[in-house]
């Protein structure tokens, strides 16, 4: 009877140590990073019909295109480009800190405004997971290099239910990166 509680009470004193000592240790909570582009999401100039409506596409690849009466013009259009570091293999959130439909400026400011409709996004290197309006679910670089390079498109409508003019829109969106 005596061997059933001296036999325990020495393993915790002898051994209880050290199976505590190898536990985990605690992890800070994960706080989510919010980052701003390296190259902005620009739209370049285009005109449209009084009266009509009509949208302008910038795709992640940084091709534009029209729809409805939109006339493209010159102008300086690029896809919008964020570059971060992350541990590999890690399973990454991103998103839009506001998520679209939203509204942005012409530049210069005060020319105009019009509403942001959908946001599309690329990697450069990673494995999709899930991908939709405004965000993008991935599995990070597996090898040595920590950088990933995320490129963004828009949608951008425009017309008479908009107070919307002419002229250069581009857009500073931010975005929010959680990391598991």
């Amino acid at each position: 009877m005596w061997k059933q509680i001296i036999y325990p009470l020495l393993f915790l004193v002898i051994g209880g140590g050290n199976v505590l000592a190898q536990m985990p240790p605690t992890l800070p909570p994960r706080t989510p990073v919010v980052v701003s582009a390296s190259l902005p999401l620009m739209f370049g100039d285009f005109c449209y019909l009084s009266g009509s409506t009509g949208s302008v596409t910038v795709s992640p690849l940084g091709v534009r295109t029209p729809g409805g009466s939109v006339v493209l013009m010159g102008g300086n259009v690029q896809q919008g480009q964020f570059e971060f570091n992350l541990l590999p293999g890690r399973i990454v959130v991103v998103r839009c800190a506001v998520m679209p439909p939203f509204m942005v400026s012409s530049m210069p400011p005060g020319v105009g405004n019009t509403r942001i409709t959908d946001i599309s996004f690329d990697l450069e290197s990673g494995t999709y997971i899930e991908r939709g309006n405004g965000y993008i679910r991935f599995r990070s670089n597996t090898g040595s290099n920590p950088l990933h390079r995320l490129y963004m498109g828009g949608t951008m409508e425009v017309g008479s239910a908009l107070p919307s003019n002419p002229g250069v829109y581009r857009n500073d969106i931010q975005l929010i990166i959680e990391a598991y």
